[in-house]
């Protein structure tokens, strides 16, 4: 059974372009604010309690030749049942792509387990399936590459301690342009 759209009360359809519902007549998306789509249920993974979506983006160019700076991650997180929350995290100062985006990582995992544990249950109950388009994050805490960049070590264990509360953790790296599709970013 689909989700139904708030203001018109039909039924919302999604694929990868987006969600549609009669009050959009027809064109991509309202023109009232809704909230974004849940990914397409035959895209998670069967056993999975929560999806979580990163996405880091460098704010401007950063500093040429150098590729550090200031950067924004977004991310999606998706309960079992369709429940979705976006969040934005801004990491101000100098960092690297990689820098970024264990940042978002660490700020969703940690907004996860505190809704969790606010709600009186424990992280190590649950599931979660994480989705970056960060391929050497996702080596890393994988146990596929080591950890060699000293800005990357202390962002690292923090990942893994963060990681460990929960009951399973699987880590899945997509290409950025197939997350912005899929996940609406």
């Amino acid at each position: 059974m689909g989700r139904v759209c708030p203001w018109c009360n039909t039924q919302i359809e999604y694929n990868v372009e987006g969600w549609y519902c009669k009050c959009s007549s027809g064109r991509r998306g309202s023109p009232r604010t809704a909230p974004p789509p849940p990914p397409n249920p035959a895209d998670w993974p069967a056993a999975t309690d929560y999806t979580l979506v990163l996405h880091t983006r460098m704010d401007g160019e950063g500093r040429p030749g150098i590729g550090r700076g200031p950067c924004t991650g977004d991310y999606q997180l998706w309960a079992r049942d369709g429940r979705g929350r976006q969040g934005q995290v801004v990491h101000d100062g100098e960092h690297a792509h990689d820098e970024g985006e264990y940042l978002t990582l660490l700020a969703a995992l940690t907004d996860l387990a505190g809704r969790i544990t606010g709600a009186g249950r424990d992280p190590a109950n649950y599931t979660v399936t994480i989705y970056s388009g960060r391929e050497l994050v996702v080596e890393q805490l994988t146990g596929g590459y080591r950890v060699k960049a000293p800005a990357l070590q202390l962002l690292h264990g923090q990942s893994c301690e963060l990681i460990a509360r929960f009951g399973r953790v699987d880590m899945m790296w997509k290409q950025t342009t197939a997350i912005k599709r899929l996940f609406r970013f």
